[in-house]
């Protein structure tokens, strides 16, 4: 489509800080999620102080699931390293999805309480920061060429831009194709959220859409995350998908 910078400007720099750009967006993502979470549920009544503390909480729980994951996946690359820090360096990011998610799911129940909602209604206000964080983080990746599409020569949805190791070449941006799916889930929440609907069918039908835009992007990546040769994202993105629609349809039916 066009080119672009054969190099990437990995960090920021604020003075003598550093901070990588990964990082930032998913600060970045985290913040603005947890921003454009509360404001909807003050409009809504409410109480914005204990859901911000409960899906900041989510965010922080997420991170770390999302770093085992990863490095549960790559574990033969860390096994023997002669950096007993690097398992946390993310200095180079390493981090999967759906492990935060996994985590998250977890201890929902216990931060619903703390928010003061039902189940159901914090997932609901939980996935607007999920959203808003996922399109920062996709962002990130993109400037930092990890997650990338693999090499194509495709004159459409193709573009030169470079992956971690530099690599310069005409690649698929699936970073960006992602970050274009999660905006329509946005969009879908916009219209969707005002209206009547039962508690977590917003988050459920989120969720869905995510799982199939990501089934789909998934075989476009460069280096997918593999178990004996198996994509295992997109086995679980399948599942996720799967899981949602038919929760959505149950409490849709009870609802009606």
């Amino acid at each position: 489509m066009f080119e672009v910078m054969r190099t990437l400007p990995r960090n920021f720099h604020f003075g003598r800080r550093t901070v990588p750009i990964h990082r930032a967006f998913v600060a970045l993502g985290i913040y603005f999620g947890i921003v454009l979470c509360t404001i909807v549920a003050k409009e809504n009544g409410i109480p914005v102080v204990p859901l911000a503390l409960a899906v900041a909480s989510c965010a922080l729980a997420g991170l770390i699931g999302a770093r085992i994951y990863h490095l549960i996946l790559f574990r033969s690359l860390y096994r023997d390293s002669d950096r007993p820090n690097q398992l946390w360096d993310r200095s180079s990011a390493g981090s999967g999805l759906f492990g935060g998610l996994f985590v998250v799911a977890i201890i929902s129940p216990a931060m619903a309480a703390l928010a003061g909602l039902s189940f159901g209604v914090f997932w609901d206000y939980l996935t607007i920061a999920l959203l808003v964080g996922a399109i920062f983080t996709r962002f990130g990746c993109f400037l930092n060429g990890c997650c990338g599409g693999r090499e194509t020569a495709l004159r459409f949805f193709a573009l030169t831009w470079p992956n971690q190791r530099e690599e310069c070449k005409r690649r698929i941006p699936v970073q960006l194709l992602e970050v274009g799916w999660l905006v329509l889930a946005g969009v879908g929440l916009i219209y969707y959220f005002p209206r009547p609907h039962p508690p977590g069918t917003a988050a459920l039908g989120a969720l869905a859409w995510y799982g199939v835009g990501r089934t789909i992007l998934e075989p476009l990546r460069e280096e997918p995350d593999k178990i004996a040769r198996i994509r295992i994202n997109q086995v679980f993105a399948i599942f996720l998908t799967i899981c949602c629609v038919l929760l959505f349809l149950l409490l849709d039916r009870t609802a009606h």
